[in-house]
């Protein structure tokens, strides 16, 4: 008997998992919604062991802190995923209410506000992948100041004896701003040798104080993903790219285990791609006082491991600094 449970039971094929948070958020307190994760978590937890044999369920644990009503809902609407999945609905008791003013009613206010919940969730998916990618082009765009110096030779032929210096029309892109670039010409000197007749302006009117280029790999060494889904398209990818975030994950308790963490990130939604144990960046005297880890994850998630509201006071959280190798590759730090 759990009004909760009886309201999910009825509705949960007729409205979407966003829909639903909006109405049971707004109408249950926190108290309700941990009574019903666990008369729910026993439930499936016999339910899986009766057909299955064992319970390879996702380890759920007791929500603690500011969005605990929050996180304690995802944990019961992932076990009626869970319970869809695997086609064991008609295994489930059925929830009745004994009290029906502890049921929510959904008229047409109601409708438009799980409409316009379901909107603002798909523009925080949108929102989400705008901010990977600004992230990946601040990493993948060199900086302004690669191009300082970046300068353009106009050949002259051996018999011009105009020694005279003009300001032609050729324009160079420093970063945001277009200046305008002095053709130089060159002239012969009295021992023959072709000197250099003017130096490139800055934007300031002054001779450039750097003339060298930039080298190929500062300029071009650039990575850019594909992003077209259309399928009719003749030149495919071959296999899937996910774009993925290391991540270190600092000043831990001795007795934490990999397993452990990623049981814990997996129980926060994060799909962890892999997780080892790493070195401690603390000062000497406290590494052996503590475990580190390092933390793959996809891109899209890195603002998940970057919540302060996710760990314990005092772990630290930051991203894996990658060595320099010869060659100017990155290696693991």
């Amino acid at each position: 008997m759990n009004e909760l449970l009886c309201f999910i039971r009825n509705n949960f094929d007729k409205w979407t998992t966003a829909e639903l948070k909006v109405v049971l958020l707004n109408f249950y307190n926190d108290d309700e919604l941990v009574a019903g994760k666990e008369l729910l978590l026993k439930v499936v937890t016999l339910i899986a062991k009766d057909t299955a044999g064992e319970t390879d369920l996702p380890r759920l644990p007791r929500r603690q802190g500011e969005n605990k009503g929050r996180q304690t809902l995802e944990d019961i609407l992932k076990l009626f995923i869970i319970v869809d999945e695997r086609k064991w609905m008609d295994s489930l008791p059925c929830f009745v209410a004994a009290d029906l003013s502890r049921v929510p009613q959904l008229n047409a206010d109601s409708v438009n506000v799980l409409h316009l919940a379901k909107q603002i969730e798909q523009l925080e998916l949108r929102f989400a992948g705008l901010d990977t990618k600004v992230d990946i082009l601040a990493k993948t765009t060199p900086h302004p100041s690669a191009f300082d110096g970046l300068s353009r030779d106009v050949p002259q032929s051996s018999d011009s004896s105009d020694t005279s210096c003009q300001p032609s029309d050729i324009t160079a892109d420093h970063g945001e701003q277009w200046v305008t670039v002095a053709r130089r010409r060159s002239y012969r000197s009295g021992n023959g040798v072709v000197k250099s007749g003017l130096s490139p302006q800055s934007s300031t009117g002054q001779p450039s104080q750097d003339t060298r280029r930039p080298s190929h790999s500062t300029v071009n060494n650039r990575k850019l993903l594909g992003t077209r889904q259309s399928s009719d398209t003749t030149v495919k990818s071959g296999v899937p790219i996910i774009q993925k975030s290391v991540i270190h994950v600092d000043n831990l308790h001795p007795g934490c285990t990999v397993a452990l963490l990623t049981d814990y990130l997996l129980a926060a939604d994060i799909n962890v791609l892999t997780c080892h144990a790493s070195k401690s960046w603390l000062r000497e005297d406290e590494r052996e006082k503590v475990t580190a880890f390092r933390v793959c994850v996809p891109a899209s998630q890195r603002q998940k491991m970057f919540n302060p509201q996710l760990w314990s006071e005092g772990v630290v959280i930051r991203d894996w600094k990658f060595k320099k190798s010869n060659h100017g590759a990155g290696v693991n730090a």
